[in-house]
């Protein structure tokens, strides 16, 4: 009965936490895809990400919006296999770099990566609001 309890607790705590986060302004976020001509694995997985809640994704780079790059593009891990992607991004805000992450993702959706991108947004976002 112990066990029973502790996930009922605990459920209850996580929903209690997950609303008060939800009410926090959407974080503006710039990402401009590679141009080509072919559809490219990594902007339909970061526009996955981009599509969750809490984020407003922007034209174009401005004051105050996380901007995502893709400096190195990307590149299949297993080239005979053609079944996973990897890729750098770089979060700057305003110019100046917040960091970066480096993600491996399913080349075909659902992209597994999303919401790890999606985090690692999050997370820039909270270092540009807390000072770099």
């Amino acid at each position: 009965h112990v066990m029973k309890l502790f996930a009922i607790v605990a459920g209850a705590a996580l929903m209690a936490v997950v609303p008060a986060a939800a009410q926090d302004a959407p974080i503006p976020v710039n990402y401009t895809h590679e141009k080509t001509f072919r559809p490219v694995p990594m902007d339909a997985a970061i526009d996955a990400a981009l599509a969750t809640p809490g984020f407003a994704p922007q034209a174009k780079p401005g004051p105050g919006v996380i901007v995502v790059t893709a400096p190195d593009g990307w590149d299949w891990i297993n080239h005979s296999k053609k079944d996973h992607i990897q890729f750098r991004l770089v979060f700057t805000r305003n110019g100046d770099k917040i960091g970066e992450s480096e993600e491996q993702c399913t080349s075909d959706p659902p992209y597994d990566c999303a919401q790890q991108i999606a985090s690692d947004i999050q997370s820039a976002a909270a270092i540009a609001k807390n000072g770099l």
